[in-house]
């Protein structure tokens, strides 16, 4: 039972009581990721839905196929799937059901499941400027591109079937509908649950970790890159406003404290971000890359794409906050505190 609170969106005001969410099942899977096991969703509804796929080991198909077969079910009896994101871990196994389940996600899944050349060619190029720029030095900037050609190659193209958007309802489920909540990855969606006040929220909200706000290239039709951190804190503050009995994540423990978990995340963003300005305030003008090794040490060579996505988000916190400022030196993006 999912207790529901008082709460008001605009006029509406929702009364005091307990709603039953009827058929959702979680199901853990391995992952060969440093994040650890993920959580995919079974919706036993007038279509039998699983959200996300998990990823492509051998491993993580089999406790999937046997989960499935312990509820009664062949992968095959998957009507379709609802990807959160396009993250690995959330659809490496998604080639699996091409043949047998209608795939649903945002738009912008299907240029990561299409394997379209030319989609994979910007992105590769968007890093190089990115990452010289950002003062990420020759051997690092070779080792990201590895581990990021390891990230975004699936094992077969898929299409996208349908594409999902803000408001839209569920097809085949009970009460769910679209959320649409960038910031840890441009693809994100997550399954809102009005009347239960539920959310199956991918890797918008996690209990145990923060959700990095990754840096993305621009998307074919976009030319500049997004402030992924801002985007992140409007979805968490939007998120907030639903008053939220349980979060239903992608991995790790159900949060039942919602808003007190947001209110933590973006405390500490702001206390992170501070930190960096104290930072700069010391050290003098910097390039995002030397504020990386200042801040993470050794980790920020052993893994540069994520932790620089980490510093860069902050970065672009302190500048929305005109507290920092960008200059081009040298061809490379320095950064400095603004004086009071």
């Amino acid at each position: 039972m999912v207790k529901k609170n008082i709460c008001k969106r605009g006029q509406v005001t929702l009364p005091n009581l307990e709603v039953k969410i009827e058929g959702i099942h979680q199901i853990t899977l391995p992952t060969p990721y440093k994040v650890g096991p993920v959580h995919v969703y079974l919706l036993e509804g007038e279509k039998l839905t699983l959200i996300d796929a998990g990823p492509d080991t051998d491993e993580a198909w089999s406790v999937l196929i046997g989960e499935l077969e312990k509820k009664g079910f062949l992968y095959t009896d998957i009507e379709q799937i609802i990807l959160t994101h396009h993250h690995p871990d959330h659809t490496g196994s998604i080639y699996r059901f091409a043949n047998s389940a209608v795939i649903k996600g945002h738009w912008k899944n299907k240029f990561w499941l299409a394997q379209q050349t030319q989609f994979y060619e910007n992105i590769i190029s968007f890093f190089e400027s990115y990452y010289k720029v950002s003062g990420l030095p020759e051997t690092l900037i070779r080792k990201a591109h590895n581990d990021l050609l390891q990230y975004i190659k699936p094992e077969e193209p898929v299409d996208l079937d349908f594409e999902l958007q803000e408001g839209d309802e569920i097809e085949g489920t009970e009460g769910w509908s679209v959320l649409e909540t960038p910031g840890h990855a441009h693809s994100h969606i997550a399954l809102y649950h009005q009347e239960a006040a539920a959310l199956i929220g991918g890797d918008t909200l996690l209990a145990e970790i923060s959700s990095n706000a990754i840096t993305e290239a621009p998307y074919p039709g976009e030319t500049d890159k997004s402030n992924e951190m801002l985007q992140y804190r409007d979805t968490l503050r939007r998120i907030l406003s639903f008053s939220l009995s349980v979060v239903y994540p992608g991995h790790g423990s159900k949060i039942t404290r919602v808003d007190s978990l947001i209110n933590k995340r973006v405390q500490a963003q702001e206390k992170r971000a501070d930190e960096l300005y104290a930072q700069l305030k010391i050290k003098g003008p910097q390039t995002c890359y030397s504020i990386c090794c200042d801040y993470f040490g050794a980790l920020s060579s052993q893994q540069p794409s994520l932790t620089m996505s980490e510093i860069q988000g902050h970065l672009d916190l302190l500048e929305a906050w005109n507290k920092v400022e960008v200059t081009k030196v040298n061809s490379q993006n320095i950064y400095s505190v603004i004086d009071e």
